[in-house]
């Protein structure tokens, strides 16, 4: 099995368990992500992979982050430092966001991250930049 195709299983497999750990149906998830149950059945069965834009409302809905349902390591709480950091990054005041909000931009730059990770991999293996999409 390549690693893509594994990747899209082990994926399949996180979204059903937390799914289900929200005591969710396929049909109750596809409501609230606007999708079809089939295609929540695809997902989890790995023959499908998810547009990177559903991936946020995923992990919202089923209350996980984003680097979980995509890695499966458990995401590591920021420090105030960390968080700083960020903050010097963007140089904006971010002091207006909420929690949640900060929050949220960090899982959207973890996101960025990991998918120029992934990218960097595949030009490692593959010594090409394709992109499967």
């Amino acid at each position: 099995m390549d690693s893509n195709k594994q990747d899209l299983v082990l994926f399949g497999k996180r979204l059903k368990e937390a799914r289900k750990q929200q005591g969710l149906s396929q049909q109750e998830l596809a409501d609230r992500l606007g999708t079809s149950k089939s295609m929540v059945s695809a997902y989890e069965n790995g023959s499908s992979d998810p547009r990177q834009s559903m991936i946020p409302l995923m992990a919202s809905v089923l209350k996980v982050s984003i680097v979980w349902l995509l890695t499966g390591e458990k995401e590591v709480e920021k420090t105030e430092r960390e968080r700083s950091y960020l903050h010097a990054a963007f140089d904006k005041d971010l002091s207006l966001l909420s929690e949640e909000d900060l929050n949220a931009l960090d899982e959207q730059v973890e996101l960025r991250i990991l998918r120029q990770r992934k990218l960097q991999e595949r030009v490692n293996e593959n010594g090409t930049t394709k992109r499967n999409n």
